[in-house]
């Protein structure tokens, strides 16, 4: 644990592995950024107002709204023992990918047994530093990995895993009118051994529970 920028993978040490995930603080605010393809390109960013955003990095050409989700987030008042969860990341074990490199100093968060997934949870809390890692010492369901004090928001950012039951098969159709990502297949097995060479981040449309899944994936023959 750090009060430093974090970057972290979720996988095997010599094994199949998630994107590289990278969470920095800058001023008042947090940002956070999948590494890969998308990192010049789509962020999600926590703001002093309390207001998160899953947005383009750069402006629109025609000056419109680059947002793509936002969400509100109140904090609990000091004491109250709570965190808010900001965003939940769920990694099912069987999308991870085998063609992608580890960067140097990625902190490796453990993956899920195979059939099941790892959901990392960005929280804030009012808390005591000492408070929250004593209430996760207490649980071993849950892994505590990171901690940042925002002194001049008061507040706490933590990060943390548990396993939980997430299993996804998709098909993203060729008819570009059907789909933003054409020709794609994340399949619950992977029994053409493509190793999953294609990673993308999809958002549910539930904001009362920000959650994100990252999936692995491989093209599709045109046909």
């Amino acid at each position: 644990m750090t009060s430093k920028a974090f970057k972290f993978v979720v996988g095997h040490e010599s094994g199949p592995h998630s994107c590289s995930w990278r969470l920095w603080p800058q001023q008042d605010d947090i940002y956070l950024l999948q590494l890969g393809t998308a990192a010049n390109r789509i962020k999600f960013s926590f703001h002093k107002s309390g207001l998160s955003r899953w947005a383009l990095v750069s402006p629109m050409a025609d000056g419109s709204d680059r947002a793509f989700a936002k969400w509100k987030s109140e904090t609990a008042p000091k004491g109250a023992g709570a965190a808010t969860l900001l965003l939940r990341i769920t990694f099912p074990t069987n999308h991870l990918s085998t063609q992608y490199r580890i960067e140097p100093e990625t902190y490796m968060i453990e993956a899920a047994p195979t059939n099941m997934a790892t959901s990392v949870d960005i929280m804030i809390t009012r808390e005591e530093k000492e408070s929250i890692i004593n209430t996760y010492a207490g649980d071993a369901n849950i892994d505590l990995h990171y901690i940042i004090s925002m002194k001049s928001r008061g507040f706490l950012f933590a990060i943390s895993s548990k396993h939980s039951c997430e299993r996804i098969d998709i098909n993203s159709p060729h008819q570009k009118h059907l789909s933003p990502f054409p020709n794609l297949r994340f399949p619950d097995k992977d029994t053409e051994m493509t190793g999953r060479p294609i990673r993308m981040a999809i958002m549910g449309p539930d904001l009362t529970l920000p959650t994100v899944w990252e999936l692995g994936g491989h093209r599709l023959p045109i046909k």
